[in-house]
């Protein structure tokens, strides 16, 4: 039965035989319908449908036809009825109609845009749409708004009629100002006399002049009232009354006086029974009067057009005319007793039932108060109204049932909750405590499955008080203490998804989780409903994604790649789609990737209206540009949220602040940042989300590390650690280690720093994390340098800079095995490597261009005039030439490069970019430095300095090829400096008394410089020292014949009194 509860009379368009063509308001109507609407108005029995309706025959156009009544006062029943309407007629369109839902209701002209874009796409024209009775629509109903929008959105080969008993409302006044609605009005539908006689002429009647200027005197032109005396005059009746417009109410009671009791006692019988039902076929008139002659009477009445016509849908219907109808409903109850009355009612609905009209049989149950039925069949109507979004339609059904009949219904407290939920879930929840109960004490398991489930989901969808969930989560366990089956599949995903998220956002640690994780998995991401499989994503990832499971939460993704891209489920749900992507992305270092989710969800909420969801989309788009050092986009998505944040959820504001406070920290706005800090800890107590709880925790600690109070944020460190080990949330351990460690080193605890560091890097290795709430730059910036100074998880730290693109911490470009993204080696040659790969030239690429990064380097590669590169590179062209030559050659030096950062050009200073590039002429002259800052403390420790740089000196600047006079400069600079750290390592060497490494450093810069006499001198003394008294001489002899040579010199007195040495 309720697989035809769609069709009825509202989309039906009547048949009514012996139609009077009325030339002359067609002609009227011909010039009307070049506007987009016309309206006709004008009282009861008018003949405004029976002329739209022979209007179409005459002119053969096809129309859409809807009957309006109170029912659309629940905008989705238009939406819902106008699209079975639209497809039943067009059946092969192309172009689907999106289906309503209770996320729309916050924007319903979004929703409506689309419906008309896509229902006007699917009618071919040429095509009129007829709303009949529109004065049954009440006047508080959006149903108006909705039409207007309808009407403005209408194009030319489409036009819509009015049907009223009214004049447009003022939800219309613009459209008329405008003359987009024209008009029919009630003198335009009043017969004229040649009208009249040709109506009577068609009626086979012959009446005198006499009598027809009665009639047109006493109706006006009325054709109800003109039907009225016409019936009078063929029965003989006398009539003393005028049948005027405006006089229907006591026509109606002298026609039941003077017609109505002419008529047949059976036929009397007939049609007051029949006028319980809006619509009927004669199976269903013979059943409720018993009269085997049915299908004649109700043939008979319409071949007369006794106010009844006829509709073809499903077979024959007929349906009385809604003034005669109410006079027969009248009658009936004055002529039937209470009690037969309900008989006669309580069989109608019956039969409606069987002939698949529920909601009219419904109705008629409500109104005997057999609520038995009533309730029976508004249960078994529930699903298809919230599939089409008509749960006001629903709850007022329900809350049509008398309070102490629905307080002892489960069910009907649970679907009013469910229908409440979108709008008040605090009242939603209250009712389906009270249907649980009710439930519970009936024994009803799938009933208290249903009613604990909507409960769980009652609190996720406001989420201001997670801690309502604890009781519900050992409710449910002690439910299923006796192991009894689940009633179904589908009751068994619903709880197990339900349970899964209660658990994830209270007690991630709880010992079944894996039991319900296991079940959300298979049963709600194996779900045949698209909406279903959804939700199961976005648990899985985040319940992941803070277990730090990257890894398993990809495998999650792969299937909600798949549902995305079918765009099938609800406008909510795809938001949640794409925020569970946004989310994944971030998490796991695709920041780009998820502010592109983002801005795709923002395209969403502008097409549909639907915002349910929205916060929490924009919030992970923030947090992904926050962690990409993206303030600008940052503050974008901050803004969005902002606009909305009064109607905000409290887990939304608490998020929202905690990303300001984020936000603040980046920047340096420590004030700001301890403004926001000192809220977050008690928002989250009092929301009782643990994984908020554990981050506003955290939240403390590195607000106190920014402000340098390393010890202090240590000890705050503790609490937030505590809920990562009782949650066995990865994520957040790592967090914590990280700060940690970072204190402890910022402290100069070099020990419990390594200690901490390597702990929380082999966690984060095993992971796979690479990206994090709260991210500083600056601290991972510290952590990585540490970790690959020390040799911890080297190859993790290095995977992880270059998918975060962290750079170094300083700009100095020294850090060694630090993952540059562009290398360049000077030192005994050229060598250029874009991320550990050597750079090919392309073909053809001017030599000019790799010089130009050679003499940037060559002048300090910082803050060089372009004038200077171009003087030295273009010598002979003018300014204008010279820059246009620079440029070209900068565009193609940038693209061999790969990165448009790479050399900066501002104010004329051209930049060698250190963040981006490593040069070994920034790491020999760091390290250097270093040596000289850590001597007179360390100078174990600067001689180790000291060998890094011997031996990154692999030769001279640009090599032993002949230079540039532009490198001339530098390169003499560098080779004394490599000469001077030979000699100091090779003093601090012999004075440890370590001759022989001495002596190799001393032969290295003898191959540097053969004419450095100093060097011979040490290595001789080194020999000596060994008693190496034939090496001494050997080296004595060497440095005598390269003097000698080359400058035509002999040693000096200090080498010879060595060489007496040697000698003695």
């Amino acid at each position: 039965m309720l697989g035809k509860e769609g069709y009825k009379y509202k989309i039906a368009r009547p048949v009514i035989r012996g139609l009077f063509q009325r030339d002359r308001l067609f002609r009227l109507l011909d010039n009307l319908i070049l506007s987009p609407v016309v309206w006709i108005n004008g009282p009861p029995g008018a003949g405004k449908t029976s002329l739209i309706h022979s209007y179409l025959d005459k002119r053969e156009t096809p129309a859409i036809w809807y009957h309006a009544d109170e029912a659309d006062s629940d905008i989705a029943t238009f939406f819902y009825y106008m699209t079975l309407a639209v497809t039943s007629q067009y059946p092969e369109s192309p172009h689907p109609l999106p289906p309503f839902g209770p996320e729309y209701r916050l924007d319903i002209t979004k929703y409506a845009r689309m419906f008309f874009d896509a229902l006007y796409s699917r009618i071919p024209p040429p095509c009129l749409i007829i709303f009949e009775n529109y004065q049954d629509v009440p006047a508080e109903s959006k149903f108006h708004e909705i039409l207007r929008m309808a009407m403005e959105m209408l194009p030319e080969r489409l036009k819509i009629i009015v049907i009223s008993r009214e004049r447009p409302p003022e939800q219309f006044a613009k459209l008329m100002t405008y003359g987009a609605i024209s008009t029919v009005e009630k003198d335009d539908l009043m017969f004229t006399e040649e009208e009249l006689r040709g109506f009577i002429k068609e009626r086979e009647m012959s009446l005198s002049d006499e009598d027809i200027h009665w009639i047109l005197e006493q109706t006006e032109g009325w054709i109800g009232g003109i039907l009225v005396l016409m019936e009078h005059l063929s029965r003989n009746l006398p009539y003393v009354m005028k049948a005027k417009p405006d006089d229907f109410d006591q026509i109606f009671s002298f026609f039941a006086m003077e017609v109505f009791q002419k008529i047949p006692g059976d036929i009397r019988d007939f049609l007051m029974k029949t006028s319980v039902f809006p619509e009927m076929t004669h199976g269903m008139a013979e059943a409720i009067t018993g009269n085997p002659a049915s299908e004649s009477i109700l043939s008979e009445l319409e071949r007369k057009n006794f106010f009844t016509s006829r509709l073809f849908r499903d077979g024959i219907r007929y349906r009385y005319h809604p003034l005669f109808r109410q006079f027969l409903i009248n009658r009936l109850r004055d002529t039937l007793d209470h009690s037969e009355l309900i008989r006669l009612k309580t069989e109608s609905a019956r039969l409606l039932e069987l002939n698949g009209d529920t909601e009219d049989a419904i109705g008629l149950f409500i109104e005997t108060g057999d609520w038995e039925n009533s309730i029976r069949l508004i249960t078994g109507m529930a699903e298809i109204f919230f599939s089409h979004g008509r749960e006001q339609s629903l709850a007022a059904w329900i809350n049509s049932i008398p309070e102490a009949v629905r307080d002892n219904s489960p069910w009907l407290l649970y679907l009013l909750g469910n229908c409440t939920l979108p709008y008040n879930p605090t009242e939603a929840r209250a009712l389906f405590e009270r249907s649980y109960i009710l439930f519970r004490n009936g024994g009803d398991r799938t009933g208290q499955f249903l009613s604990w489930t909507a409960q769980v989901n009652s609190v996720i969808f406001e989420l201001d008080d997670c801690s309502i969930l604890d009781p519900l989560i050992a409710e449910m366990e002690a439910l299923l203490e006796d192991a009894t089956p689940f009633p179904s599949e589908q009751i068994k995903t619903e709880v197990a998804c339900a349970m899964f998220t209660a658990l994830v956002v209270r007690n991630p640690g709880h010992s079944d989780i894996g039991h319900w994780e296991y079940l959300t998995e298979t049963l709600g991401l194996g779900n045949t409903d698209i909406n279903t499989r959804i939700r199961a994503a976005f648990i899985l990832t985040l319940y992941r994604l803070w277990m730090g499971d990257s890894l398993r939460s990809a495998v999650v993704m792969d299937t909600l790649h798949s549902l995305v891209k079918l765009k099938t489920a609800s406008p909510h749900f795809q938001l949640l789609a794409l925020t569970t992507e946004a989310m994944y992305y971030w998490l796991t270092s695709s920041p780009e990737l998820a502010m592109e989710m983002v801005q795709e969800g923002l395209s969403l909420v502008e097409e549909t209206g639907v915002k349910t969801g929205l916060d929490m989309l924009l919030e992970h788009g923030a947090a992904a540009a926050l962690s990409a050092g993206n303030i600008k986009k940052a503050d974008e998505f901050l803004r969005k949220i902002r606009e909305n944040l009064h109607a905000s959820r409290q887990i939304d504001v608490g998020f929202y602040r905690y990303l300001i406070f984020w936000k603040a920290l980046l920047e340096g706005d420590l004030a700001t940042a301890s403004g926001y800090e000192s809220t977050l800890a008690e928002t989250a107590e009092r929301i009782g989300y643990v994984f908020g709880t554990g981050l506003s925790r955290l939240s403390r600690a590195a607000l106190l590390s920014m402000e340098c109070r390393y010890s202090m944020a240590i000890d705050a460190l503790s609490s937030a650690r505590e809920i990562a080990v009782n949650t066995k949330s990865g994520l957040l351990e790592f967090m914590c280690g990280i700060m940690e460690a970072y204190c402890y080193f910022m402290k100069g605890e070099e020990e419990k720093g390594n200690k901490s560091l390597k702990k929380v890097l082999v966690l984060g290795r095993k992971k796979g994390i690479v990206n994090f709430f709260g991210y500083l730059p600056g601290v991972m910036q510290e952590i990585c340098r540490r970790a690959l100074r020390e040799g911890i998880e080297r190859e993790y730290i290095r995977n992880l800079i270059r998918q975060r693109r962290i750079i170094p911490p300083s700009a100095t470009g020294y850090i060694k095995h630090w993952p540059w993204e562009i290398e360049i080696e000077a030192l005994g040659g050229f060598v250029l490597r874009r991320e550990g790969e050597d750079v090919t030239l392309p073909a053809r690429t001017p030599k000019i261009t790799l010089t130009l990064l050679k003499a940037l380097i060559a002048y300090g590669g910082e803050g060089v005039g372009y004038e200077k590169i171009s003087d030295v590179l273009w010598p002979e062209t003018d300014g204008d030439r010279a820059y246009r030559s620079f440029k070209s050659s900068l565009h193609r030096l940038r693209h061999i490069l790969g990165n448009e950062g790479a050399v900066i050009v501002k104010d004329g200073l051209v930049t060698l970019n250190r963040q981006i590039c490593y040069l070994d002429i920034n790491e020999f002259e760091y390290l250097l430095k270093e040596a000289k800052k850590v001597q007179r403390d360390d100078p174990e420790g600067a001689a180790q300095i000291l060998r890094r740089a011997i031996d990154l000196y692999k030769g001279h600047f640009l090599g032993d090829a002949a230079v540039e006079s532009w490198a001339v400069s530098l390169r003499e600079r560098l080779r004394s400096r490599y000469i001077s750290a030979i000699k100091n390592l090779g003093g601090f060497l012999e004075s440890r008394r370590r001759w022989e490494e001495a002596a190799g450093y001393y032969e290295r810069g003898i191959e540097t410089d053969e004419l450095a006499e100093d060097f011979y001198r040490s290595l001789i003394s080194c020999y000596l020292a060994q008693g190496k008294k034939s090496d001494a001489l050997r080296v004595y002899d060497r440095c005598r014949e390269t003097l000698s040579s080359v400058l035509q010199i002999e040693p000096s007195a200090e080498t010879d009194a060595l060489m007496k040495q040697i000698k003695g």
